[in-house]
């Protein structure tokens, strides 16, 4: 297999891990990287040993035809890139969110699916974490009804003393709580048949608890405790099997000993959780594998999912 030249659009914290991982990689060549602010996209260039540095999306094709581009920029900005980006043929990598909002997100896949591009995916490391594949694979054969458990916070106060534009805050649960809404899509069977919302947004701590049901059965319970500090967790029951991640990076089975694995201590600290399974499954791709990357038809789905959660 030829080495695989990969660009990377973005110079901030998240284009940085997964350079991390994409350098990990002997199959990978980082080639070029892309950027609006000259500074730092000289100082990302040099950092990472990058020779070719440019802001021009269009001069990054002709001149270099990567076979990837890596997308890890603002999602205020992703709305003005993205249809620059995807009239290219290259595989497309794009960190999540797709969007700010629902509105953006569909317009957004509407331009994807413009150029009959099937070579589009959503970075959503949590699903390449140990633990959720882990307890795909117990799952696996199940039929029975399952129950979900996931507790999310958005701290408005700290995000806005961390300097987070007000629309990002406004449309958190597009932005970063789509990661763990995704944890209903990903395991729950068959379709939605009913959400029932009880806000308790008038109260201290604010809290929304969301009931979803499926017409498998199963059931999800989605809560958000706004403005304090509160732990993210995902548990999943399933007969007498009880399934946690809590926290995310951790993974207990039936309230025992957590399971530990060298997965965890070697890849997962090295790098950031999830990223570089993720991107074993892009080298699957071009091998022509059997992969397990994330569509934006799958990202689109838990999408509608959080338009419905919050328009309750």
């Amino acid at each position: 297999m030829k080495k695989l030249n990969v660009a990377i659009i973005g110079t901030g914290n998240m284009a940085q891990q997964h350079f991390n991982v994409i350098n990990s990689f002997k199959q990978f060549n980082v080639i070029c990287v892309l950027g609006r602010n000259k500074n730092k996209l000289i100082n990302f260039a040099k950092k990472n040993l990058i020779k070719n540095f440019l802001s021009d999306i269009d001069l990054a094709y002709k001149k270099f035809k990567p076979d990837i581009i890596i997308i890890a920029i603002s999602e205020s900005n992703l709305i003005k890139i993205i249809p620059k980006i995807v009239k290219y043929p290259w595989f497309c990598l794009c960190e999540k969110p797709i969007g700010i909002n629902f509105k953006e997100s569909l317009e957004i896949y509407r331009k994807i699916k413009k150029y009959k591009k099937n070579n589009f995916f959503v970075s959503l490391n949590r699903r390449f974490y140990f633990g959720t594949i882990y307890a795909k694979k117990i799952l696996k054969n199940y039929q029975g009804k399952i129950k979900i458990y996931i507790n999310d916070q958005l701290d408005r106060y700290e995000l806005k003393k961390i300097g987070i534009q007000k629309k990002v805050i406004n449309n958190y649960m597009y932005v970063n709580s789509v990661h763990l809404i995704d944890y209903i899509n990903l395991f729950c069977k068959g379709r939605v048949v009913s959400i029932k919302n009880i806000n308790l947004l008038k109260k201290k701590p604010k809290i929304l608890i969301s009931k979803i049901k499926f017409s498998s059965g199963d059931e999800a319970t989605y809560t958000v405790v706004y403005d304090v500090k509160s732990p993210w967790y995902f548990i999943i029951k399933a007969d007498k099997k009880i399934i946690a991640m809590k926290p995310l990076e951790n993974f207990f089975l039936s309230n025992k000993n957590k399971v530990l694995d060298k997965e965890i201590n070697i890849i997962d600290k090295k790098f950031k959780p999830g990223l570089k399974r993720q991107a074993i499954q892009i080298l699957n791709y071009f091998k022509k594998e059997k992969y397990n990357l994330t569509s934006i038809k799958d990202y689109l789905d838990t999408v509608f999912l959080i338009k419905k959660i919050y328009e309750k």
